[in-house]
């Protein structure tokens, strides 16, 4: 879970400063949780990133066509059922 004094917020907007730094650029992001409270589903906060360096996936990719499905990398932000963001 996220410490208790960091929102959600500032961890997405820390991940998105972090990858930059390691040269990962943000190539999605679905905010799913947006997407279904617009089809009247009630849900609780969920958001997937996805972050990739072009090299790095080239790499993988040459190696082994396969590691193509774990790409790009991602990363999910959640709310439990007590609003606790993970």
């Amino acid at each position: 879970p996220l410490a208790e004094d960091v929102t959600a917020d500032d961890a997405i907007d820390s991940m998105k400063l972090r990858a930059n730094a390691l040269n990962f650029k943000l190539v999605a992001h679905l905010p799913l949780y947006k997407e279904l409270l617009s089809l009247g589903v009630e849900s609780r906060r969920v958001e997937i990133f996805q972050f990739c360096d072009a090299r790095i996936a080239l790499e993988m990719v040459q190696f082994n066509p396969d590691f193509s499905a774990y790409l790009p990398c991602r990363i999910t932000l959640m709310e439990d059922g007590e609003g606790q963001a993970w």
